[in-house]
């Protein structure tokens, strides 16, 4: 065995030195090796060289310069995506099929994200619904006045007078009474004369509101059939607060219906307070609710302008009334036309005289003028007649005459007639026999 050891050893030892024995060799020609070596390279492009021998650097390979399987699809790439994705939905699913904590979700200081600038947060939301809701007003009020100023109501004294009849009949336990409003409607509704009403009970507390609808309902049927062109208006009250349960009534009684639509509902406000003057007020409504559920419990009122309107003869018989205030028994006497006269002159120089006084303290800057006050003398002024002082004088003489002698005629015209009378009950007497009695005259005979 070592012999063939030996023997293989000399052999290596014996090609080793051969091998160094070539190296050494003188060189050949340059030039006949490098035309040997371009037509070897035309001849074939094949170059042999061994797995660690770099042709192009002659060098020795020290590895590869990129692995030989980038940029290939293999079986060990698709393996581990494979698996990869395996374990993405494995682990998927054990977070799944874990139970939620909750207390670990819990913020570490509760509701912290709710506390936070809380009250910046609660003022904006103010200051929105404040607007909303002044919008909404604004809305309805413009709405309102537009139709307010289309509507003018004419109160007349009869209405008047049963309303505060009604507030005095009222028992001690009310704060108020209402009742229903009758009258007249222009054509197109921009004018309403108040003729008439009738008292409607109900029962009013904090909390609630109770009216009598069937009282209602049959009393104004009853008020059609005595006088049909009466229709319903609206309602009052004997008291100037408006209030939630001032609504509900309102909107009853503009309701469709039994109520006055499409025509807005006068509501009419009149002050009974013992020793404190008498001031009405008329309102008609708008709805403020955002819904219809809303709007059923709540309206805006808009006042309107009124006037009480009397006749000549309506106004002098409540002047004659108006006198027996001052007397114990409340009676009055009869007037005489010169003394009434002579009442109505000095009233009227008292009024010129306050009017005079009024323009005055204007004139010297001592009180605000008033342009309502100036246009109401102004249209009275116009309604006075054109006429000089001698030639109003002499008018007025005239006039006196007439009166005279119209009273003049008038006694003489009654002085005969009581005197015709007289004679005529005197000659009757004179010309008529005395009756005798003939039975009593046959007794006597007998």
């Amino acid at each position: 065995m070592d012999t063939a050891l030996e023997t293989q050893s000399l052999a290596r030892k014996d090609r080793l030195a051969k091998l160094r024995s070539l190296k050494r060799k003188q060189e050949h020609d340059v030039s006949s090796e490098t035309a040997r070596d371009t037509e070897a390279s035309e001849a074939s492009t094949v170059v042999l060289s061994g797995r660690n021998y770099d042709v192009q650097t002659k060098a020795p390979r020290f590895g590869f310069d990129t692995a030989p399987s980038d940029n290939q699809v293999t079986l060990e790439s698709q393996a581990e995506s494979i698996a990869a994705e395996a374990r993405i939905a494995i682990k998927g699913e054990e977070e799944a099929s874990l139970s939620i904590d909750l207390l670990s979700l819990q913020p570490k200081k509760p509701n912290w994200d709710l506390k936070r600038d809380v009250d910046q947060k609660l003022s904006r939301l103010d200051l929105m619904t404040n607007n909303a809701i002044a919008r909404i007003l604004h809305s309805s009020i413009l709405q309102a006045k537009t139709a307010a100023a289309h509507n003018n109501e004419n109160l007349a004294e009869l209405a008047l007078f049963a309303i505060l009849d009604h507030s005095l009949r009222r028992s001690p336990d009310q704060e108020r009474v209402i009742g229903t409003l009758l009258g007249v409607r222009s054509e197109d509704g921009s004018e309403i004369e108040i003729r008439n009403c009738f008292a409607v009970g109900h029962n009013e507390s904090q909390e609630q509101v109770e009216v009598d609808m069937d009282y209602h309902k049959q009393m104004y049927n009853l008020h059609l059939k005595a006088n049909p062109k009466e229709v319903l208006v609206g309602w009052y009250a004997t008291s100037p607060e408006l209030n939630t349960f001032s609504a509900l009534i309102q909107n009853f009684y503009a309701s469709n219906g039994d109520g006055t639509h499409p025509y807005p509902a006068v509501h009419l406000t009149v002050s009974s307070n013992p020793g404190k003057d008498i001031t009405c007020r008329t309102y008609i409504s708008s709805s403020v609710g955002t819904t219809a559920d809303r709007a059923a419990d709540s309206c805006l009122f808009v006042p309107v302008p009124y006037e009480i309107k009397y006749a000549e003869t309506e106004r002098n018989a409540l002047e004659s009334l108006s006198l027996g205030k001052t007397s114990s028994d409340r009676q009055v006497s009869n007037i005489v036309d010169i003394h009434s006269l002579e009442a109505g002159i000095i009233e009227l120089l008292e009024m010129v005289s306050r009017v005079s006084n009024y323009v005055s303290q204007i004139l010297a800057g001592e009180t605000l003028p008033s342009v309502a006050i100036g246009q109401a003398l102004l249209n009275t002024l116009n309604l006075a007649p054109k006429v000089d002082a001698s030639e109003l004088e002499k008018l007025f003489n005239t006039h006196l005459q007439d009166v005279l002698l119209v009273s003049y005629l008038a006694n003489t015209i009654r002085t005969q007639i009581d005197l015709s009378n007289k004679l005529a009950s005197t000659v009757g007497t004179i010309a008529t026999p005395p009756k005798t009695d003939h039975k009593r005259q046959q007794k006597e005979r007998d």
